[in-house]
């Protein structure tokens, strides 16, 4: 099987058995085919049509150089790097390669940024935007809310359903990466505005037979482009510029932290396999690690002379 085979076959595992998002499925197929085109043009001896079997770590240094030279960032030259990573460890896995010629190869460096987050005030604020006595507002409040208030993904969020929601105790059941299902609460403020909106909207906007909580102006679903679009717009009228929807997942993991909550729930609540992907979210402002130093140490408390 060559490449191309073998790379169609893996984006079909990743689409219908591991429940990848077509968004990620996406950047794989761009990857992998960028990678298949450089062996065709510079590395002729492979052939029009390269096998799994000749790549070798020495073609995976050329190609990496090649991304250097033409000035890729580091985030772009890493995300390339886990791309052909987990599809030759797909092919090791298979048994059509002995080894990853990956194995000898590691990912640069990357400055860890801090996630972009809002404060509290400006979570009120930015509640209060949409109109709710349009249609269309009240369903930007209800998207806004159900951002901030579960810290659920865009994806997770135009994929959720009615069955999925428990109104009488107040939690959802979502589908998260890899197709694992968590079970997220949710508080008052979300429960007043779900109730608002699938008493007098949800019937107007949903098809028949449809499950579907969201949907678009034309009865379809509502995507997570159309969701990107929307938070652009409150961001530009709260006056922050862009807000993206993981912004409202990272405010929502920052003040459960910042109020007390232990990091392993967090880390449950929104669905990360590993500890240390929650830990990104710890920072503070200076404001609060005055406060709790304030209001924790001994000596910071002790009058002065």
């Amino acid at each position: 099987m060559d490449l191309s085979g073998a790379r169609e076959l893996y984006l079909k595992i990743l689409s219908e058995e591991k429940n990848y998002s077509p968004r990620t499925i996406a950047a794989y197929r761009r990857d992998l085919e960028a990678f298949e085109r450089f062996l065709i043009d510079k590395v002729p001896q492979l052939g029009e049509k390269p096998e799994p079997a000749g790549v070798t770590h020495l073609h995976i240094r050329m190609y990496f150089g090649q991304l250097n030279r033409e000035g890729k960032a580091k985030t772009s030259i890493a995300r390339h790097m886990t791309s052909l990573r987990v599809f030759f460890r797909f092919l090791v896995t298979e048994g059509w390669l002995e080894a990853s010629p990956m194995d000898a190869t590691t990912s640069p460096k990357l400055d860890r940024k801090l996630p972009g987050f809002l404060y509290p005030e400006q979570i009120d604020r930015l509640m209060d935007l949409p109109d709710t006595g349009t249609p269309d507002g009240l369903r930007d409040r209800l998207i806004l809310e159900i951002l901030y208030s579960t810290g659920i993904r865009v994806s997770e969020l135009v994929g959720l359903t009615l069955s999925a929601i428990d109104r009488t105790h107040r939690y959802m059941k979502v589908l998260g990466k890899g197709n694992k299902e968590r079970i997220v609460p949710y508080g008052a403020p979300l429960a007043r505005v779900l109730d608002q909106y699938m008493d007098g909207h949800w019937q107007k906007t949903a098809p028949p037979g449809s499950d579907l909580l969201l949907h678009n102006t034309r009865k379809g679903p509502l995507s997570d482009r159309s969701v990107r679009r929307i938070l652009t717009g409150y961001g530009r009228r709260l006056g922050v510029g862009q807000i993206h929807p993981h912004m409202l997942r990272h405010s929502y993991a920052t003040h459960l932290l910042e109020n007390g909550a232990d990091l392993r729930v967090v880390q449950e609540l929104l669905g990360h396999e590993n500890l240390s992907t929650t830990q990104i979210y710890t920072h503070l402002s200076r404001g609060r690690l005055r406060e709790v130093y304030q209001n924790a140490h001994p000596h910071a408390r002790k009058r002065e002379d």
